[in-house]
């Protein structure tokens, strides 16, 4: 967790009330002095002796006074990773005080820092990314050199991506860059680093060719500049494996997830956060290609390590949490899947807005356990509202609004309605093959469920000739044991 700290030595300067009396001076240079000593104090003891000299601040200066400010911001501090919620509590006074006197310091801005980092600890991202604008724009004026502009963008940005706030991520991103070539130059490895996380947001809004191509162009840089276990290095080659993963590159993403996994536990350790992504998303790929076991033993594995760190309700914790309800349905344990799947929906309601893609993906997850359990009215109900809210949020051709409309599809053939059912699939097919390819497993699936609809309704050359180029397509791209390959097979058995 970074946190925003003051010094007092070198600070008066800048916050003094500009007192001339005496005995009131000296109080204040007591005051500093002794803070000074504090800030060097065994942690054990810092935030009794922050809060004596608190008190004697606030008493011999008033509440509102900028030395008192200084001292209650950093009690605030001490509190961030102790007690969260105190520590917002003490920040917050700090900030009304401050805007009470209409005061933009140094001190206002890094209380404005630590308190998102406090709501951030709290799960409470929508208050925090008010508070990030509110942070970003108090310093605008401060111009284009002022070091604490890159902290406050990145922060900002942190926040906007946990909240799905893609535009507002790139276009901070973007004044980020800028800043960051006039105050750093255009050889760090900081803009690397940014362009990085630009790869990454292209991502998440599905545009994976954009992403690709920056992405494919950092991490050659990065591997040149600062090596393969560097940790920048490896951020960027565990987007570009998620990135082949969505891609439907199934190859190359094991080769690159497995490698940095094991670079990770080896430079960071085994329980490191990045470390621990790593595992999350190695198992997401393993799922992907049917390999459930040791999808299985990296999630269980996740899960343990991030519920002893950071809790239940946390968006890493419940992110694994989806994704082994997720592993559940494709085993077949539907009942298992569900009660995971509501469990999952309900912690994310407590921390996401409704809109949310995370909330968009559980609630579809959920929708399909009612589907294998037969409950094919609750589930229609819960993917049609779902597929509203994702285009408005992602537009109609992202990859899960087309997920959306397939698994919807999927409910239609179980209702018997073949013709609204195939006008379905064929937008979604021509959409997949346009963005996705033609032997994406999304893909892929979507020819799978035309098959289903064209054996059902006794269309069978159609479903053979689909099956027999389906087959081919796949078989060149995928392992012949893959769960969607068998099932094709089983198709054409039927048919």
């Amino acid at each position: 967790m970074r946190l925003f700290m003051m010094t007092a030595v070198g600070l008066w300067c800048s916050i003094s009330n500009a007192d001339t009396n005496v005995p009131l001076q000296s109080a204040i240079d007591d005051i500093e002095q002794r803070l000074v000593r504090v800030q060097v104090t065994p942690t054990e003891v810092v935030v009794a002796d922050l809060e004596v000299l608190l008190g004697e601040s606030k008493n011999n200066l008033g509440a509102s006074h900028s030395v008192t400010l200084l001292v209650q911001h950093e009690l605030g501090v001490q509190y961030l990773l102790r007690d969260p919620q105190k520590a917002l509590d003490i920040l917050n006074s700090n900030r009304l005080l401050f805007e009470q006197q209409n005061l933009n310091t140094e001190v206002y801005r890094g209380t404005l820092y630590n308190t998102v980092t406090a709501l951030q600890s709290l799960h409470r991202y929508e208050e925090a990314l008010a508070f990030s604008t509110t942070l970003v724009e108090s310093q605008m004026h401060l111009g284009r050199r002022y070091a604490g502009r890159l902290l406050g963008l990145k922060q900002y940005i942190e926040v906007a991506l946990v909240l799905a706030e893609y535009d507002l991520a790139e276009q901070a991103l973007h004044t980020l860059q800028r800043l960051q070539k006039v105050q750093l130059g255009s050889q760090h490895p900081d803009l690397l680093r940014t362009a990085s996380l630009q790869g990454l947001i292209l991502m998440e809004r599905g545009e994976l060719d954009a992403s690709a191509k920056i992405l494919q162009k950092v991490f050659q840089k990065q591997q040149r500049s600062l090596g393969m276990d560097a940790v920048d290095t490896l951020s960027t080659q565990h987007h570009l494996g998620q990135l082949f993963r969505l891609q439907g590159e199934t190859e190359q993403a094991e080769h690159l997830l497995e490698d940095v996994l094991s670079r990770r536990t080896k430079v960071l350790g085994v329980d490191h956060p990045d470390t621990i992504a790593s595992m999350n998303n190695l198992a997401l790929l393993y799922l992907d290609m049917g390999l459930f076991t040791k999808s299985e033993q990296l999630l269980e594995t996740c899960l343990h390590t991030l519920e002893a760190d950071v809790g239940k309700v946390h968006p890493n914790t419940i992110a694994v949490l989806n994704n082994t309800a997720q592993l559940y349905l494709e085993e077949g344990r539907f009942v298992e899947a569900k009660n995971l799947f509501e469990q999952v929906k309900t912690l994310e309601e407590q921390i996401l807005p409704k809109t949310h893609p995370d909330l968009i993906r559980t609630t579809q997850n959920l929708a399909m356990s009612y589907v294998q359990l037969g409950d094919l009215n609750r589930a229609e109900d819960s993917l049609q509202t779902m597929i509203e809210v994702c285009r408005e949020r992602l537009g109609a051709i992202h990859s899960l609004s087309l997920s959306l409309q397939s698994n919807y599809a999927s409910v239609l053939l179980l209702q018997g309605r073949y013709e609204q059912m195939e006008s379905v699939l064929q937008e979604v097919y021509a959409q997949q093959l346009a963005t996705l390819g033609d032997t994406h497993l999304e893909t892929v699936a979507t020819q799978s469920s035309l098959i289903n609809l064209y054996i059902v309704e006794g269309r069978l050359e159609q479903a053979d000739q689909l099956v027999s180029q389906t087959l081919e397509k796949i078989s060149n791209a995928h392992e012949l044991s893959h769960p969607t390959y068998l099932q094709l097979v089983q198709d054409r058995a039927m048919i």
